[in-house]
């Protein structure tokens, strides 16, 4: 394990804004790991692991039902935090799995006990976590909007309209698979709707890249 620089810290979104005061606080606690592909970093039910930032690579999160299926929640990428709310909740079991997914992945890890007193003594630090976890919340409870009110097609819809509107073209880093996990679908029924889609002329799809090509058309699409 190696030691963690103020400059590694600088260069992550999550503490973009940060005085260097507040990140020597953070760079004193922490270390950098390293793992491999589809290596384990923690286990569902994992007691006390770290919380931890992607400082290069990737990093699956996911889940296994009882038949043994895994179910992806979300795929991070370099500058993404993970398992910081077990820092701050009584019980500091691991709510899913994680593993990384490139041929290198390199991490911050930061004890929860380590993180949770430089967050509790660090008033600047403690208003970006709140900020951090105030966007996954709002995430959710959007999500848990759409997904009792609208349908797969709906919500696939309202993806490409947000995620297209400087460009037109969604970003390449869009897996169907990360698609799916953001709206709360299978991948195979995004691969069907884009089909769909792109049958009726709303989208086309080529070599990896999805433009929009009729705007109104999946505005219509949300309205159903």
């Amino acid at each position: 394990m190696a030691l963690v620089s103020v400059s590694d810290l600088a260069h992550l979104t999550f503490f973009q804004g940060v005085s260097p005061a507040s990140l020597e606080k953070i760079a004193s606690v922490a270390t950098k790991k390293i793992y491999h592909k589809n290596q384990s970093i923690f286990a569902e039910e994992d007691v006390d692991a770290p919380i931890f930032f992607v400082l290069q690579g990737q990093v699956r999160i996911f889940r296994i039902s009882p038949e043994g299926k895994e179910i992806t929640i979300a795929v991070l990428k370099v500058g993404a935090p993970f398992n910081i709310p077990a820092a701050f909740l009584p019980a500091s079991n691991s709510p899913a799995n994680a593993a990384a997914l490139s041929k290198k992945t390199a991490l911050i890890a930061i004890a929860q006990n380590d993180f949770r007193r430089v967050v509790s003594e660090t008033p600047e630090l403690a208003v970006t976590v709140m900020r951090d976890l105030s966007k996954k919340l709002q995430h959710f409870v959007m999500l848990t909007y759409d997904l009792g009110l609208l349908s797969v097609r709906s919500r696939l819809a309202k993806f490409l309209l947000e995620h297209t509107a400087e460009t037109g073209e969604l970003p390449r880093h869009w897996t169907q698979q990360q698609i799916a996990t953001y709206i709360g679908t299978a991948r195979e029924v995004v691969s069907r709707t884009l089909r769909q889609f792109a049958k009726h002329g709303i989208i086309t799809v080529e070599n990896h890249r999805t433009i929009i090509i009729d705007r109104l058309a999946l505005e219509q699409e949300i309205e159903r």
